[in-house]
């Protein structure tokens, strides 16, 4: 990576409002929000549940398109992709981990890991052999073959961020990634996320979480409040 691209910011939000429509009426979501985010930044994203919090996570990860306002990921304009383009873009440039893990269960750890290459274009060769070292990396080399109903919590969350990071995405977006974890394990996964940064000191992080001790793992906090970005603390950018 040159250094011009090191000095662009990963993530740049711009004025960017959401608002949904129900039966009540409109409900304004976020209003505005303003975010710059560095290359190899880990941000935490803090807010009261309902605060609009997993709305700006989709709308980072094109998964929903702003009302108003521009987000650009990595120098692409994603609030301008076609939902074809944004398949794609995802596929590529994002990694996300969730709270609920999502894997496939009808997969092991293994498969689920290597699908995401598959579905990127890499031959099934190549994506299970990198799928085993991000496993290995995650520290689920022992469990390849176990599927998610085999695997606790902790494991199935460690092989979900082994799947988010098969495609080398620009950006990681982490929507509660401890929320269903007990305290020892909800560490080790933050400690992982260290880790991985420590190895890739260009890979950025997006998180959103309600729980504040998460913030002194993260370069920056931010606050999500009334639909308004605040900044609450920033180490480093």
């Amino acid at each position: 990576m040159n250094d011009d691209m090191m000095t662009t910011p990963i993530l740049e939000l711009h004025g960017v409002e959401r608002t949904y429509r129900t039966g009540a009426g409109a409900l304004p979501v976020l209003k505005g929000v303003d975010l710059s985010l560095a290359r190899g930044a880990w941000c935490c994203v803090f807010g009261a549940s309902g605060s609009g919090k997993t709305t700006l996570l989709n709308l980072v990860g094109a998964l929903e398109t702003p009302d108003a306002g521009t987000i650009c990921v990595d120098g692409c304009d994603v609030s301008r992709l076609s939902r074809s383009e944004a398949a794609r873009f995802r596929r590529v440039k994002i990694g996300f981990v969730f709270q609920a893990y999502h894997l496939l269960p009808e997969l092991s750890a293994l498969e689920n890991v290597a699908l995401a290459g598959r579905l990127a274009g890499m031959s099934a060769h190549a994506a299970t052999q990198k799928a085993k070292t991000l496993l290995a990396e995650t520290g689920l080399g022992e469990r390849l073959n176990h599927r998610p109903r085999e695997l606790s919590g902790g494991e199935q969350q460690r092989a979900a961020i082994a799947r988010a990071l098969m495609n080398d995405p620009a950006l990681l977006l982490a929507d509660e990634p401890t929320g269903n974890l007990d305290a020892e394990k909800g560490r080790a996964i933050l400690d992982l996320f260290v880790e991985l940064r420590r190895r890739d000191p260009s890979r950025s992080i997006l998180m959103i979480t309600h729980n504040p001790e998460i913030g002194r793992y993260a370069d920056r906090v931010v606050v999500l409040r009334d639909g308004i970005l605040y900044e609450d603390r920033c180490d480093a950018q």
